[in-house]
């Protein structure tokens, strides 16, 4: 049986200071650098490709994927389906940035939503021509030395033939066995003459060999990426050993993994800088539904209102299996010695049982990261008001955190709450 290899797309821009804040693209300030070689390659340190964001369908790995700027994600085509994200679902694509070790939660990893897909108007799903699709998250990546974006390129800028050049991944490294940690590989990049020479004529792939793909790899065999590095990043130094790194390629399409006589075919990514640095410009989509994604985040304001799903619409009962929550942060709309106040203005929702909410719930958190429950309410009755002020310690921040859960089966009419500052 023939394992298909996914290689990557070209892609090299430039990142705006905005963005980075104070951190270069294509720079690895977390680690010196270090020379190590997914399929025959070895661990890489963490923190050493930034860059690199491990993507999910609904909650398991599926490929890799490059950080372009703090909201904005660069994968393969082939490795998403536009109407998983389109559905009011929480957990179709989720994009995880600062990961190393897929067994553990690394210390600096982040978790995001993907809330918009932008696949290149001509991609074809039977040639993979134009595999490059960009990624919305629901809010940005926060940038640290684990977190930076790659460097994009400019419309012209590839790489020599033979430059070594980076790819990465969580992919198999024996054709049974997949790693736990983040791996890395040097490899060169290919004549394109070379590239035609290997691919054609293959399985009707001649006219898949075009401008807008490049060849890189070792002809000699057992080094490549393989099954799960589909969509990440194939980067090379701007300048030489030392600079930063752009985004050369992205994980597509090859025969096998690490068969001698072939490498891994990528997208050309420069082919695409225009449409790229184009796209990121479009104005951001907002999530307004609660109950889709991470929820909604509430900044800024000195009072507002929440509802469960259908109560502002007059329906009679709330929808099964709902996660819904708000976020609210008060800090920069109240003075130190402020209190937020939380009423309820109607409630009902299924009855505790001993005493317990086990089916439907409203929770309400506070704390820097909302790990302290301040309530946990459920039933007919309506909940005393809820005063929160500011921690004495630590985050002084004034902030709290609504969660709502419906379990599979009974509905009710559910609840109306107001929240202001105090």
């Amino acid at each position: 049986m023939e394992y298909i290899v996914f290689i990557f797309i070209l892609v090299v821009a430039t990142v705006s200071l905005t963005d980075c804040q104070i951190y270069e693209c294509g720079t690895t300030p977390a680690v010196n650098a270090r020379r190590t070689r997914i399929f025959g390659g070895t661990a890489a340190a963490y923190g050493s490709i930034p860059w690199q964001i491990n993507l999910l369908e609904n909650g398991r790995k599926k490929c890799g994927a490059t950080l372009l700027t703090p909201k904005w994600v660069l994968t393969a085509r082939h490795c998403i389906v536009p109407r998983l994200i389109s559905t009011n679902s929480r957990t179709a694509y989720t994009a995880i940035a600062g990961d190393h070790d897929v067994t553990v939660q690394d210390t600096h990893e982040q978790l995001r939503y993907v809330i918009r897909e932008i696949s290149h108007p001509d991609y074809e799903a039977a040639t993979l021509a134009n595999d490059i699709v960009l990624l919305e998250m629901d809010i940005p990546f926060e940038l640290n030395q684990y977190i930076i974006p790659a460097c994009l390129p400019k419309f012209d800028e590839s790489p020599y033939p033979y430059t070594m050049c980076q790819v990465s991944g969580w992919g198999y490294e024996s054709p049974v066995r997949r790693p736990d940690s983040l791996r890395k590989l040097d490899m060169p990049v290919l004549h394109q003459k070379a590239c035609e020479i290997i691919h054609h004529p293959l399985q009707g792939t001649a006219n898949r060999i075009t401008s807008k793909v490049l060849c890189a790899g070792h002809l000699a065999g057992s080094r490549d990426t393989c099954q799960g590095d589909s969509g990440g990043p194939l980067t090379c130094h701007r300048n030489g050993p030392g600079s930063p790194r752009v985004i050369t390629g992205i994980v597509s399409w090859g025969k096998g993994c690490a068969l001698p006589g072939f490498t891994g075919v990528y997208t050309r990514v420069s082919e695409y800088a225009q449409w790229i640095n184009e796209t990121i410009k479009i104005p951001t989509a907002n999530n307004m539904d609660p109950c889709r994604f991470s929820g909604i985040k509430l900044n800024h304001r000195v009072s507002g209102n929440f509802s469960s799903p259908g109560y502002a619409q007059g329906l009679a009962k709330y929808p099964n299996s709902q996660v819904c929550s708000w976020e609210v942060d008060l800090s920069e709309v109240s003075s130190p010695t402020a209190t937020a106040v939380i009423s309820f203005d109607q409630f009902e929702l299924e009855g505790p049982v001993d005493g317990s909410c086990r089916y439907d719930k409203l929770n309400i958190y506070t704390g820097s990261n909302f790990e302290t429950l301040v309530g946990s309410y459920c039933g007919s009755r309506i909940p005393p008001q809820v005063t929160l002020s500011r921690p004495r310690n630590g985050d002084s921040r004034l902030k709290f955190k609504l969660v709502f859960q419906s379990d599979n089966t009974i509905g009710k009419r559910g609840f109306l709450v107001h929240f202001r500052v105090a």
